[in-house]
């Protein structure tokens, strides 16, 4: 009985508003957060890639005899070796935390909490309808069950959003929505 424990809570007086609300902003954070480790992706992959791709080029520069021939003498061609091999070390290492830091796996979770809390939202508003203070018309069962299913989802989400938007839910639940760029920075 979720709902019925928030029903004669006097500071809870419209607990249906409220869940409405939370899911919005939760949706909003899991939204950006997704966008966000998208791009951290996409921004190692890239450096990882040219990194790659330079150290690749810079091995086969030094094998090339014309190089040799060009700077004189062997100190040179070592450079070129050593500096290859500095590069393919940095590539190998930013591979490895690229692949620890599972930036996709992690957007693709933000993702999924996205599409479970957009579900939660278009059922409970077919549940209250455009009645978000209750008048005892609604359906507790439904209700009931709704509720056990949105609590189940944050449980489930990725990340516990309540430690990052603790400091600014006061505003957010006023419908003062902040970037989420300002809150990520406070991570």
């Amino acid at each position: 009985a979720l709902y019925e424990d928030l029903k004669f809570n006097k500071y809870h007086r419209k607990p249906l508003m409220s869940w409405q609300r939370r899911i919005v902003i939760r949706q909003r954070c899991h939204i950006e957060l997704s966008v966000h480790y998208d791009q951290l992706d996409r921004i190692l992959n890239t450096f990882s890639l040219t990194l790659t791709a330079l150290s690749s080029s810079a091995i086969f520069a030094s094998a090339n005899p014309q190089v040799s021939a060009a700077f004189g003498d062997t100190s040179s061609k070592n450079v070129v070796s050593y500096v290859a091999g500095i590069i393919a070390v940095v590539s190998t290492i930013l591979q490895a935390v690229h692949r620890a830091l599972q930036h996709v796996l992690l957007a693709e979770q933000h993702k999924q909490a996205t599409v479970a809390l957009t579900k939660l939202r278009f059922r409970l508003e077919f549940i209250t309808g455009d009645n978000l203070v209750d008048t005892g018309t609604l359906n507790y069962i439904y209700l009931n069950r709704w509720a056990k299913e949105y609590n189940d989802a944050l449980e489930s989400a990725p990340l516990n959003l309540k430690s990052i938007l603790k400091p600014h839910a006061k505003n957010m639940l006023k419908g003062r929505f902040m970037s989420f760029r300002v809150i990520l920075k406070t991570l």
